[in-house]
Order: structure tokens, then sequence, then C-alpha cells
């Protein structure tokens, strides 16, 4: 199968004051061809 979505070391951070939140800290998804994801 081919790979139709991919992710690299994704990250989201928010700021709270002075303290950085990490929701997603390099974070790495393949999707391939006939796959189902639900995020």
């Amino acid at each position: 199968m081919s790979t139709i979505i991919t992710l690299d070391n994704v990250y989201r951070v928010f700021r709270m004051g002075q303290e950085l939140i990490y929701a997603v800290n390099g974070v790495n998804l393949n999707i391939e061809e006939g796959e189902i994801c639900c995020l």
C-alpha cells in the first residue's frame, strides 16, 4: 500500500502565563491507503 498522509515530528504548544503546555509533543503518523483513521 502507499502512504497517503504523513505527519512527522508534530508539536502543538499553548502558553498559560509563564508556563508552556505541550498538547502534542513530537508525534509521527503515517496513514496508508485503505486505512481508516478517526481523530
